[in-house]
């Protein structure tokens, strides 16, 4: 018979369980499986057209909060950055230079304090005014630019006309 009440051999819970098992016939299985498929993605693709609407207020409200806090979760990035000794600005004697005692003994620009204060400047800037029409483009402009900007200021654009994370902050102005 097609279903069958059968012991199932590999029972964790007990060893008397009572398992039903199926035996159709190949395309039977194949037209449950896809048909499984279809059910599950019709919930999914309402989840994604709700999320994704461009009309619905939550979903812009949502973006612009997120928007709004990216230069300070940047800035507390920045902090890890100097806390760890990476990121370092470039070779530098003057004030406010950086020795890191698990790196050589040269001193550096202090480029992650320097974004660390300004892009904690943003985020107090853009929260301040988060009612003006548009802020989370200015504050994505602003970051860009400040990205593309500092990078200069980096051991590692030595040498180098640009690097990819100025290509990044110009792909994000555009």
């Amino acid at each position: 018979t097609c279903n069958q009440l059968t012991r199932h051999p590999y029972s964790f819970v007990r060893r008397h369980t009572i398992v039903a098992t199926t035996r159709a016939p190949l395309h039977s299985q194949f037209v449950q499986t896809k048909l499984g498929q279809i059910i599950y993605s019709v919930p999914q693709i309402e989840i994604r057209r709700e999320i994704t609407r461009p009309t619905e207020p939550q979903n812009k409200k949502i973006i612009k909060y997120t928007i709004i806090s990216l230069p300070l979760v940047y800035a507390i990035t920045k902090l890890a950055c100097l806390l760890a000794g990476c990121c370092q600005g470039f070779i530098y004697n003057g004030p406010l230079a950086l020795k890191y005692p698990n790196i050589n003994n040269e001193s550096y620009f202090p480029i992650q304090i320097i974004e660390i204060i300004l892009f904690i400047i943003l985020f107090i800037y853009s929260n301040k005014n988060k009612n003006i029409k548009n802020i989370e483009f200015k504050t994505l402009i602003l970051i860009s630019l400040l990205k593309y900007i500092l990078d200069y200021f980096r051991l590692y654009h030595i040498n180098k006309i640009i690097t990819k994370d100025q290509i990044f902050s110009i792909i994000l102005l555009i």
